[in-house]
Order: structure tokens, then C-alpha cells, then sequence
């Protein structure tokens, strides 16, 4: 994968939106790592409606550290409005993630469209000091698309292809 798409990152989707944790993921980071991807991060999807934000974080780490899985970042993936409840309940529930994450001793990043993050979470700035990812697809590989939200100033990553 590596020689042949000079790929040298990728974000593995650890935790589904169902609340639970994907059992592909120790299985998906290996082979990136075994392939000499130098950067492995993972994405959590998670399940606002399930409740419970801290727990979902104690397990996903839990899990990780069951199955020996080595990465850089977690990402929450913020994003789908059909997963959301109220812009303050919302709040709440990322506020606990992101808390319960820094318990954990994990880096942190945010994944978010402006159109998520002004609309179910109420263009919060509670996750400013995190790097944000987002993503437009199109095709462009720079950030001249780019307008703040969020209280974040500039992205760190863009998905410009999906």
C-alpha cells in the first residue's frame, strides 16, 4: 500500500457509531503499520443517542489496550445530525468525550464539517485547542476552501477525496 500510493497516514475508524468498538480496527492498524505507514491515528464515531460519553471512552481504550493497538491520535468524529440530540445536550455529551479522553492520556483531534459543527453543536468552541480535520471533496489539496468555525483559525488535516 505504501510503495504503490506513497501513502504515509491514515486514520483507522475505532469506534462505530453504534457504540461499540470496531473489532476491525487492531487488524486494520497492523497491516497500515506492517505496510511502513508512519502515522497510524484512529477515528471514534460516537453514539450520542447511546449516552453514557465517559463510558464509551473507558471502553474504546479498554479495547485498544486489550489488542495491543499502537497509534498517534483518537479523532471524534463529529458529525451526522441524525446521531445528535439538542445543540446543549450535544455540547455536553462532547465536553464528557473530550474529558474523559484526556483522562485516558490520549492526543486529541476533531473531525467536523461547518456544517455539523454551526448546526447540531452550536458553533461551540469547547474543542478549539484541538486540531481539527475536515472535509470537501474537491479534489483541491489545500485549504484555500477553508473559513472558521468553531474557534478554530485553520485546519490541520482536509479530506478532498472520498
Amino acid at each position: 500500500m505504501k510503495v504503490n500510493h506513497a501513502v504515509d497516514f491514515v486514520i483507522v475508524r475505532g469506534w462505530r457509531s453504534l457504540g461499540d468498538f470496531d473489532t476491525n480496527c487492531p487488524a486494520t492498524v497492523a497491516a497500515a503499520q506492517a505496510a511502513g505507514i508512519s502515522q497510524v491515528d484512529v477515528y471514534f464515531f460516537p453514539c450520542p443517542t447511546c449516552g453514557n460519553a465517559a463510558g464509551q471512552v473507558i471502553e474504546f481504550a479498554r479495547q485498544l489496550a486489550a489488542h495491543n493497538v499502537s497509534f498517534g491520535r483518537v479523532w471524534f468524529d463529529i458529525e451526522g445530525a441524525q446521531y445528535w440530540k439538542t445543540p446543549d445536550y450535544n455540547v455536553a455529551f462532547l465536553k464528557e468525550l473530550l474529558a474523559q479522553a484526556t483522562a485516558q492520556g490520549f492526543q486529541i483531534g476533531v473531525y467536523a464539517s461547518s456544517r455539523s459543527w454551526l448546526g447540531f453543536m452550536d458553533n461551540t468552541t469547547v474543542a478549539a485547542d484541538y486540531p481539527l480535520w475536515y472535509a470537501r471533496y474537491d479534489y483541491v489539496t489545500n485549504f484555500n476552501d477553508w473559513s472558521p468555525y468553531g474557534g478554530w483559525l485553520q485546519p490541520s488535516i482536509k479530506q478532498y477525496n472520498g
